[in-house]
Order: structure tokens, then sequence, then C-alpha cells
């Protein structure tokens, strides 16, 4: 929890699973800083940009939602 709002509700969780643990996106195939720029356009709380990170040189991350920004 951060300021009394729990980081991970279900739907999250799932969204969690699918990028990290199912590899949804197929990024298991890039290898560390493979990738120059990453734009992450509905960022909700980085779970695509914590998965991307290590294999890009740099991830833009951009959520409109300021409960969900404010957790980026």
């Amino acid at each position: 929890m951060i300021s009394g709002v729990p980081l991970f509700d279900a739907p999250d969780r799932q969204v969690f699973k699918d990028i990290f643990a199912r590899d949804e996106y197929a990024l298991g195939r890039y290898r560390p800083g493979a990738l120059d720029t990453v734009i992450d356009i509905g960022g909700h709380v980085g779970t695509f940009a914590r998965r991307i990170a290590p294999l890009a040189r740099r991830v833009f991350s951009y959520e409109p939602c300021p409960e969900s920004y404010d957790l980026l």
C-alpha cells in the first residue's frame, strides 16, 4: 500500500502475471539493452515499464490518470 492505496488489486495481479510469468509480449527474446527507446502510452502503475526497462536504453511511460501516475 502507498498512502492507503493498494498497489495491486485482482486485475493488476493478472496483468503482472501476463507480463512477467507468461511473457505475453514475448520480451524474453530480447537481450538486455537490445532496444533503444520504448514509449509506453497508458502506463497505469508501471508494470510493463518495469518489465521492459532492462531491455531498453530508455523508457518513457505516460499515464493520464493522476492516481495511477502517482504510482509510476
